[in-house]
């Protein structure tokens, strides 16, 4: 019959959050003549308890090593009692071993825990269990440095970081941040969530609703959404995108939507070809000095005769029309002076084409009839368009002279552009 020896030791044990972590078991098992015994599965089983009974109960199927070593972990093993995370610390626990190497359980002895559990209990200190919860009513967490700055500090010397996690993709893991009291049915806390795959920043109304105030979403598929305004700095506070164009409207709230743009310019060309300005009317002087006789026969006689009442009708006067191509006439009006009686002068606007040797047509008309010694006025209303590729002059004639009491003041032309 073999007999069986232990060397028996307890390592560091390591908290994982709040749980129970596994406290490291070694042993050697050696037979009744004290050689170890080698690669061979032994059965061992430890039992917790304390001056209330029986408290977790669990075994091991490990496997010898070379020299008889087996390494195990009390509280990974598979539980024939309780659970381990159900093992109260706080009080004096005593562990039992035994081992079966073939011939049913051999009782090792019961010992009691010394210091190294009891780093469990000393961290309970700070971590208060309350049913499945965990509380720490003073002092800072630090993970990854000795010296927490805050009641959570994360440190790591390339990436530090919170993993938060669900089940599936529509469910919701979030941060909450608050201030004050709180009750169920009134109280507003910011919220830093995952729902559906949305990331939200927002105020949210109650605990039990999923209605956000000012909320920041970045959707998976629309990209950003707000349900509140939006403020750079201390300009307006942007309500909405406005999509559509309303003549009448002049928000300081509104940002406008590409489409909302575009309708707002093609409407306003609508209304542009539709109420065109009303155009600007010019006036164009000719004074007599630019009047010149026309030398008939080659009577160089009749040179023109000039004078403080403008320039005499001895004989045929012509003058150019100066205007940009495009314009229209809308009134002619000559100054002159007749004491003949009658209607003695006959004036013509003519236009020549540039482009041909065609004979000038006469596009104005008008023949005054006046016996006046004094300055009188001839107004005539037109609409005559200047074309690109043609020249326009007056051509001034008498019919009873000449006569020093006929002659051209000048004349004023009014135009649009």
């Amino acid at each position: 019959m073999k007999s069986i020896y232990t060397l028996l030791f307890f390592l560091s044990a390591i908290l994982t959050g709040l749980a129970q972590a596994p406290i490291n078991y070694k042993a050697i098992i050696n037979d009744a003549n004290g050689n170890p015994i080698e690669n061979q599965v032994v059965f061992v089983r430890f039992s917790i308890n304390n001056n209330t009974g029986i408290q977790y109960i669990e075994t091991h199927a490990p496997t010898t090593n070379a020299n008889g070593l087996i390494v195990l972990n009390i509280g990974s093993g598979g539980s024939n009692f309780n659970t381990y995370s159900d093992v109260d610390w706080s009080v004096s626990n005593m562990l039992k071993v035994e081992v079966n190497s073939g011939n049913g359980y051999v009782d090792l002895g019961t010992s009691a825990f010394n210091a190294v559990p009891y780093a469990i209990t000393a961290l309970n200190t700070a971590f208060v269990k309350s049913g499945d919860n965990a509380i720490k009513q003073i002092g800072n967490v630090g993970v990854g440095t000795d010296d927490p700055q805050e009641q959570l500090h994360i440190n790591d010397a390339d990436n530090a970081g919170i993993l938060i996690t669900t089940d599936n993709l529509n469910d919701s893991s979030s941060i909450r941040l608050e201030n004050g009291l709180s009750t169920n049915s009134s109280f507003n806390h910011y919220k830093i969530e995952n729902n559906n795959d949305d990331f939200i920043i927002a105020k949210k109304g109650t605990f039990t609703n999923n209605t956000y105030i000012n909320a920041l979403k970045i959707n998976q598929n629309l990209g950003f959404e707000f349900t509140g305004t939006m403020k750079l700095n201390s300009g307006a506070s942007i309500s909405e995108f406005s999509s559509g164009f309303i003549a009448v409207e002049n928000s300081d709230t509104k940002i406008p939507t590409q489409a909302a743009v575009k309708s707002y310019v093609d409407q306003a060309i609508v209304i542009a070809l539709n109420n065109p300005p009303e155009p600007i009317e010019k006036t164009l002087h000719i004074p007599f000095t630019a009047f010149e006789y026309q030398i008939v026969n080659n009577n160089s006689s009749l040179n023109a005769a000039y004078n403080e009442d403008g320039v005499l009708l001895r004989s045929e006067l012509i003058a150019p029309l100066l205007l940009s191509a495009g314009a229209t006439i809308t009134s002619i009006k000559f100054y002159l002076r007749d004491n003949q009686g009658g209607s003695n002068i006959y004036i013509s606007l003519r236009e020549k084409s540039f482009l041909d040797a065609v004979t000038p047509i006469e596009v104005y008309q008008t023949q005054p009839s006046r016996n006046q010694p004094d300055v009188f006025i001839d107004t005539t209303t037109t609409n005559i368009t200047i074309d690109a590729n043609s020249y326009y002059y007056f051509d001034v004639k008498y019919s009873n002279g000449p006569s020093v009491d006929m002659a051209i003041i000048g004349a004023e032309i009014t135009y649009t552009e």
